[in-house]
């Protein structure tokens, strides 16, 4: 605007006070206007541009990044050897896991585990037992180490020590096969710029029909499916725009029904939910515990009488490990942290 009126003011004496002459006045300060307006786009552009390269940074720092987890030899080279293969044997392997197999003991055998070298240990010398088949649920306050034991099992972070799945070594696995085995629902599952169907059809792309219903009805998605402009081929905004906390639980259960892994990983699914759709949820999640081996990491205590044991976390070690009716029985530090989360209720 200011360049604008300083062009009007410079052809003002130039004019010669000339009527003629005095229409370049408004076609000089109209131009500038026009100039201005055809600029602006650019410096939104260059400040993108800038913001593009800077992600495109990111992504080829995270490519030549060494993996946190190295797979043996032998299990890469078995890798290479069969990568013309891989997306087949990968679901083919998927469906062997899932279809029929029995719940599988998780193994816990003098692990100790720490982010970085030179930090203190978040586990140290942890030995732990859960049977085939078996729900054990891990409490204690935050930073105790709950997630971690989740984090390991996935292969996230390599540990010392020894897991077993079965007889079967983690380490020994490669890490597509060994994450074949769980089921996972955490708090923050995340939903794709896709539609319904397709965000639920990630924990099993080859899925029926009729197995896309049943899941949807597990998850109790079917009345809020049948409200959408193009039902199940609806379009979800990136990150679940649009999408209530409750629906995406829900979708996320409907995955991990569809999934039928033996081993179900749940981390906090329940937070940040409302009271009724956490109950909700709750119940559908112990429908689908049943004949699977279960870690469930959650701060909210209400029905882990209906979990086989209850492991009690404090500084990355087990304080109390028993049933809710021992543990409460036993007036230790369960019962304290128990007795604490109803006085806040």
């Amino acid at each position: 605007q200011l360049t604008m009126v300083l062009g009007a003011l410079i052809m003002i004496p130039l004019a010669n006070g000339s009527q003629e002459e005095g229409i370049f006045i408004a076609v000089v300060a109209i131009a500038l206007q026009s100039y201005f307006e055809a600029l602006a786009p650019l410096t939104i552009a260059w400040y993108h541009g800038r913001e593009s390269l800077a992600a495109m940074k990111r992504l080829v720092q995270l490519a030549e990044q060494a993996p946190a987890v190295k797979e043996s030899m032998v299990t890469a080279e078995s890798a290479d050897s069969d990568a013309q293969n891989e997306v087949i044997q990968s679901v083919a392997s998927a469906e062997s896991v899932k279809v029929g197999s029995p719940s599988l003991g998780i193994n816990f055998d003098k692990v100790s585990f720490r982010y970085d070298e030179g930090e203190p240990y978040i586990y140290e010398n942890l030995s732990l037992h859960i049977k085939p088949g078996e729900k054990v649920a891990v409490v204690g306050p935050s930073g105790s180490g709950k997630t971690t034991l989740l984090t390991m099992l996935e292969r996230f972070y390599d540990y010392e020590g020894r897991i077993s799945l079965g007889a079967k070594e983690l380490k020994s696995l490669s890490l597509a096969e060994a994450r074949e085995y769980y089921g996972a629902l955490t708090q923050d599952t995340y939903l794709f710029h896709a539609s319904v169907e397709d965000n639920i059809r990630l924990a099993k792309p080859r899925a029926t029909a009729e197995e896309m219903v049943k899941a949807i009805e597990f998850a109790a998605l079917t009345d809020w499916v049948n409200t959408l402009p193009n039902g199940l081929k609806t379009i979800i905004g990136s990150g679940g725009s649009g999408v209530s906390g409750g629906q995406r639980q829900r979708i996320a259960l409907a995955r991990l029904w569809l999934r039928n892994s033996p081993i179900l990983l749940l981390d906090e699914p329940l937070e940040g939910l409302d009271q009724l759709v956490r109950q909700d949820i709750q119940n559908s999640l112990y429908t689908l515990m049943k004949d699977k081996t279960v870690i469930y990491i959650t701060h909210h205590l209400g029905g882990l009488e209906k979990m086989d044991r209850i492991l009690f976390l404090e500084n990355g070690q087990v304080v109390e490990d028993g049933s809710y009716d021992e543990l409460m029985a036993k007036r230790g530090a369960f019962y304290a942290y128990r007795k604490l989360s109803m006085e806040t209720v």
